[in-house]
């Protein structure tokens, strides 16, 4: 499986999809990652410690929309990527999505009242 993980561009977003390690582990079952270069410098890794794991440095987030099996993202695709992904050339319906959830943002169980 190709994954792509783009450098997250909501304003005051720093983190990134996947971390060295987790590309390691990716890396090692077989999957190749293509990585937006620079997408890891808000955590502070560099686009060395990717390629030193296996992955692939790419320039542009469109390259990496339109060849990537799996996107992995941290927030929700924003407006520019939502467009990426609705342009003919990026099209694919077999494409899939994975992000970050909010768990604090859902109730906790047992807190409903019962009366």
């Amino acid at each position: 499986m190709k994954i792509g993980i783009p450098k997250e561009i909501k304003n005051h977003e720093y983190r990134v999809g996947m971390t060295p390690s987790s590309v390691r582990e990716a890396v090692s079952h077989g999957h190749s990652v293509m990585i937006e270069t620079r997408a890891g410098e808000g955590i502070g890794a560099i686009d060395d410690e990717y390629r030193a794991v296996g992955a692939t440095i790419i320039d542009r987030a469109e390259d990496i929309f339109s060849s990537a099996d799996l996107i992995v993202k941290v927030k929700e695709p924003q407006a520019v990527e939502r467009a990426m992904l609705r342009s003919p050339s990026s099209w694919r319906r077999d494409r899939e999505w994975l992000r970050a959830t909010r768990p604090s943002c859902r109730p906790r169980v047992g807190t409903m009242n019962r009366n």
